[in-house]
Formats: C-alpha cells, sequence, structure tokens
C-alpha cells in the first residue's frame, strides 16, 4: 500500500453546510463501512432565511458560529483534529457569503469548503455510491435549494477511467429546485392553476435538457429499454420523506396491507409505479394542511410541509423518463466527501463484508479470517453452483460470509433468545442497522439465514412480513438451507466451531441427479369439465447434496444433541424435512436386513455392498 492510501491514526470529522440544515459527523476512520462515533443535524435553513436582498441575516450566521463551536467541543472531545467545513447552494448564492466565512474561520478556525455546482453534483452522487455496494443507474440528490442530476455505474471489480472505481458524469447537472426553493416557487403561484402548470412545464423542460447534458450511457439505455424504465437512486431529505411516506401507506401493493416492516431508508426500494402514487397523491396539498395532519415516522413538521414540492419535483421527472425502480439513500455530500477521501483499496471492500467484520471483532465470540474461510469453504461445498453467482438473485457470496462472522454471536444468550436476536441483528432494532452496502431483501434475507442457525423458532410479529422480503420461495428456501447447514456445522464444536468441522470428517458433496418422485401436476378432468390437481410420477431433475459422516466419528458428532441435528437436516428427525427439503440417509450398518429402521417405520434409500462397506453415514438433500 503507498503513503498516500494510508489512512490517519485519528478520527476526523465533517460538516455539510446545507441549504436546508446543518448535518455533523464524527467518523472513527476512513473506512469503506464508514464507522461514525456521532452523528447529529442542527435544523437551520440558510435557505428560507435569506433576506430580500439574498443575505443570510445577522441573528441567523449567530445561530450556525455558537452550533459550529459546540461541533468544536464534541470535534475535540472525540479527538478528531481534520475537520471539513463543507458548503453548498445556500452559501454559494449569499449576497454576503464571504462575509459569512470569515466569521466563521475567525470563530472556530475552520476553512469553509465551497463547492461548485459541478463539485456538488459528483460529491453527492459519492454519497450514494458509498452507502452501495454496486449500483447502475440515475441519481438525484435533493438539497434545500438544489437537486443534483448524474448518473453512476459502479460494479465490484470493475475499473473505469483514471483508475476509478465508478463510472459518473463528466457533466452533472445542478438545477434551481431545491425543496425549500420549490417550496418558495410553488408559494409564489398562490393556487393559481395556470402558474402552476407553467412552473411545470418550467421544471420538465430543465430536467429533460439536463438529462440530455448528463449523457446517459449506452449500457443504461439498453438496461432502461429491457426493464421498461430507469433505475433511479435518490438522496436528499425531501426525496427520503417520500421513502418514508411510501412505507406506512398501506395501501401501496408491496405493503401487503401493513406497515413496511424495515423502517430504515438506505437499501429501501419500491417499484417507480408506487413513487408516482405517493407523488400524485401529494403534489397539490397545502403545506399548511400537510403540516398539521401527517403524521409519519421520521417527517417533522417542518419536512412535511416540503413534501407538495418534492412530489411536484417528482412529477415532473415521470414526464422526462419511465422509472422503473427506485433506491432510496442515506448517502450526500457528507457521506460523499468521506467516501472522496478513502483511498483506492479502501473503495474496493464491501461495505458489507467490512461492517459485519468491524461489529464481530468487537465481540468475545468472534471467529478469525481463517475460521470463517474454513467454514465458508464447506458450507459452499453444500450449495450449488448457481447459488453463489455473481448474479443470483439471493447474493450468497456476499450474504454467506456476513452471516458467518455473525452467527455465533448471539450464543451467549438464553436458549429461546439465540433465534430472536440472531434474525434482528440486521434489522431495524439490531445492532446492524447502520450497516451499508446492503438492500433490504438482503438484510431480509441475512435475518432469516442467522435465525434458522438457530433453529429457527421466531416469536416476532415481524417474521413474516420479513420473510417475504427475502424473495420469492426458492430465495426463502434457500436462506433456510444455508442457515440449518450452520446450525449443524456449528453444533459439531460450538467453542472451534471451524478446527471441530474440519477434525469431524464430515464433508458435503453437491451431485445433480435425476429422481422420479411424486408431484402435483394439473391435469383435467373430462368428465367434469375442470382442471385439478393431481399427484403423477414424473422425473424431476434437482441437485443433490450428500453430506458424509464418517461412522463412529467421534463424541463430538455421535452425540444425541449433534446426531439429532443431522436427522432433522436429513428430514428424519423431529421437524426434518420443512420448506420441502427431502432426504434420504444411507448405509448404516445397525439397519435391519428388511429394511425397517429401528423406529418400525420403512427407510428410504437402501443401498448394500461398497456403501455399507464404506462405514460412512450419507445423508442426501434434495431440494423440491
Amino acid at each position: 500500500m503507498n503513503s498516500e492510501d494510508q489512512p490517519p491514526p485519528e478520527p476526523f470529522a465533517v460538516v455539510d453546510m446545507g441549504s436546508n440544515g446543518i448535518r455533523f459527523a464524527i467518523i472513527g476512520s476512513p473506512s469503506r463501512h464508514l464507522d461514525a462515533v456521532w452523528e447529529e443535524r442542527a435544523p437551520i435553513s440558510l435557505f428560507d432565511t435569506r433576506t430580500s436582498s439574498g443575505d443570510i441575516p445577522e441573528r441567523v450566521m449567530d445561530q450556525v458560529i455558537t452550533t459550529f463551536r459546540r461541533f468544536k467541543i464534541l470535534a475535540d472531545q472525540a479527538g478528531a483534529k481534520k475537520v471539513r467545513l463543507i458548503a453548498t447552494e445556500a452559501t454559494r448564492i449569499a449576497g454576503n457569503s464571504e462575509d459569512f466565512r470569515r466569521r466563521i474561520k475567525d470563530a472556530v478556525g475552520w476553512e469553509v469548503e465551497l463547492l461548485s455546482k459541478m463539485q456538488e453534483a459528483e460529491i453527492s452522487a459519492m454519497g450514494v455510491i458509498g452507502s452501495y455496494h454496486s449500483l447502475k443507474g440515475l441519481v438525484m440528490d435533493l438539497g434545500g435549494g438544489s437537486v443534483e442530476v448524474n448518473y453512476v455505474i459502479c460494479v465490484p471489480g470493475e475499473n473505469y477511467k483514471d483508475g476509478r472505481n465508478f463510472l459518473s458524469s463528466p457533466t452533472a447537472v445542478s438545477l434551481p429546485y431545491g425543496a425549500a426553493a420549490l417550496k418558495k416557487r410553488l408559494a409564489e403561484c398562490d393556487g393559481d392553476r395556470k402558474k402552476r402548470d407553467k412552473l411545470f412545464a418550467e421544471i420538465v423542460e430543465h430536467l429533460k435538457l439536463a438529462i440530455q447534458e448528463v449523457g446517459i450511457p449506452q449500457e443504461l439505455e439498453t438496461q432502461a429499454a429491457t426493464n421498461g424504465g430507469y433505475t433511479l437512486y435518490l438522496s436528499g431529505g425531501g426525496f427520503r420523506a417520500l421513502g418514508y411516506i411510501s412505507m406506512a401507506d398501506t395501501n401501496l401493493p408491496q405493503n401487503h396491507h401493513q406497515t413496511y416492516p424495515i423502517p430504515i431508508i438506505n437499501g429501501y426500494s419500491i417499484p417507480g409505479a408506487d413513487l408516482l402514487i405517493t407523488a400524485r397523491k401529494y403534489r397539490d396539498s397545502s403545506p399548511t394542511q400537510l403540516t398539521s395532519q401527517l403524521r409519519i415516522f421520521r417527517i417533522s413538521k417542518r419536512r412535511a410541509a416540503m413534501i407538495p414540492a418534492c412530489s411536484f419535483l417528482v412529477a415532473a421527472l415521470a414526464e422526462c423518463l419511465s422509472i422503473h425502480r427506485v433506491f432510496f439513500s442515506e448517502g450526500g455530500v457528507r457521506q460523499g466527501i468521506c467516501y472522496s477521501m478513502l483511498s483506492s483499496t479502501e473503495r474496493s471492500k464491501d461495505p458489507l463484508i467490512e461492517g459485519v467484520r468491524a461489529h464481530a471483532l468487537a465481540h468475545p465470540r468472534h471467529l478469525s479470517q481463517a475460521g470463517i474461510d474454513i467454514l465458508q469453504h464447506h458450507i459452499a461445498s453444500a450449495l450449488p453452483a448457481s447459488s453463489l453467482d455473481l448474479r443470483a438473485a439471493l447474493p450468497l457470496y456476499r450474504l454467506l460470509p456476513a452471516a458467518l462472522h455473525l452467527a455465533d454471536l448471539s450464543a451467549h444468550l438464553p436458549r429461546e433468545s439465540r433465534a430472536h436476536a440472531a434474525f434482528h441483528m440486521p434489522l431495524a432494532g439490531g445492532p446492524l442497522a447502520h450497516l451499508r452496502g446492503i438492500t433490504h431483501g438482503e438484510r431480509a434475507a441475512l435475518a432469516l439465514m442467522l435465525a434458522y442457525r438457530w433453529g429457527g423458532d421466531i416469536p416476532s410479529p415481524a417474521y413474516h412480513s420479513i420473510k417475504r422480503l427475502a424473495g420469492g420461495k426458492q430465495e426463502r428456501k434457500l436462506c433456510e438451507y444455508v442457515g440449518r447447514v450452520m446450525e449443524v456445522v456449528f453444533a459439531v464444536s460450538p467453542l472451534r466451531p471451524a478446527e471441530g468441522l474440519r477434525d469431524s470428517g464430515i464433508e458435503f458433496k453437491l451431485t445433480e441427479a435425476e429422481e422420479e418422485a411424486s408431484a402435483p401436476v394439473e391435469v383435467k378432468d373430462e368428465r367434469k369439465g375442470k382442471k385439478e390437481k393431481k399427484k403423477r410420477r414424473q422425473s424431476i431433475g434437482r441437485p443433490v447434496v450428500i453430506m458424509t459422516v464418517p461412522k463412529n466419528a467421534g463424541p463430538m458428532v455421535d452425540a444425541v444433541s449433534v446426531a439429532r441435528l443431522i436427522e432433522k437436516l436429513a428430514g428424519e428427525g423431529e421437524g426434518g424435512g420443512e420448506e420441502g427439503f427431502v432426504a434420504e440417509r444411507m448405509g448404516s450398518d445397525e439397519e435391519d436386513e428388511d429394511g425397517d429402521d429401528e423406529e418400525g417405520g420403512q427407510e428410504q434409500g437402501k443401498v448394500k455392498g461398497e456403501d455399507r462397506k464404506s462405514g460412512a453415514v450419507r445423508v442426501i438433500l434434495r431440494r423440491v
């Protein structure tokens, strides 16, 4: 690593003096997962309080300086010697901007970095990149005074121009339609429909020109043509407020008549059609009425008053392009500055893995990286290769190592609490709610894996809502399967899982097999004139996993508590075979010659000869 890539040893602070609020953060170190020691927001609007001449009033400057003195004390307490103070649109256009910045420097010793419009658009895009792992789409950051328009392509492992790990527009655009600015423009219309229509047409025209100037690459055009619209990443308080409103709207299809179960805005995603439903619902609302009527989590009265303006902007955007899906981001200028400070090596890391590793290392039950690698190798051998593909719907190539880092952190809790605590770990009430680089579907999948690692008994009212977010039936079944395999693996040697698994001789082998099975098929009953589902024998191709357990493996494997978990995974024990897993146990010397097991039932898959001589127990799991 070059000296320029070496991060400073001490924490640092970043202040984003935006048009609609001032955000302050102390960062533990410039790492990919951005470990925040403390964050807070001062509700000071530089844009709303400007005088008729465009100056920032004296009393507001005093409020800002008092706030910065507080921030300075907090930074000193945290040992953050380096503080970067960034200013955007409101400071940029203020008539007394130079005097304002000089007073700040005199009061706290901080130099104000005044971003140009182009710089603000680029830094905002970096903030969104920092909050995701992989992204391809258009990016919009809505501030108080302006809205930035850009595109971003960031694919892990890819390098772009000038050695950067992402591609964005060299001609990103900043438009004067921030939430506070647009709220003021709408108020000037005074309810006049013609004036509002004229303003709407103006915004549509400027957005179309901005999109043209940004220069959307062919890769994104092709993606939009395939999906029926663009993928859109939205950042900024006004856009995030629309996200929280959609979470609370039980009438939206994805909410299934319930409040959305993960109230975390970063990684939250909705169809473009749902965003438009929300925007059209509020675009003509009265800010005053919404201030008194809207009671939604994370939306203050001040933010509620800006919802009509934000909705107005989204409705205008919909006139310019089709929106396939929307992802919300907590990233903005502050996070973008942090991301810009990272070395190229640090940027290339996965924020999910870095975040869970940092959390696990602080726990006495954490595993070494060597141990994680051993466990991952064994469990991966029990998975279809397609499930570990980088393009798989369920990204197990990331979620499996993340789950292994966290798999044992609930072991110290009472037995009835382990699955519950593990399930909630990556969710809104858990210690990993701050994780970056993870969508809500991935959070749900990780929660399911961790829950089933401890048996899957979850007394949580949110369980079924979370489960739906993890994907389709196949993805949910795969999450359970991975969790149950982890349960067996960790049961062999709870205190030294990697060494215990390696020494046990337990092996997983994946093979492709054709089996003849009974499966429900739809057939037409000519006599009744209607279709019915009946079972019919048919050949079905499905992956088969053989788990080999040496005969007389020793007490760490043969003990009843472990043996029962293996049987459960194989579908033989109590509770086995859930979610459609079917299994056969093969080659046991204790089998009766007539094929009956000791319980008197007919055991499937009897084999003789070589398997019996090998002295091994093979557990075959079939995905159905």
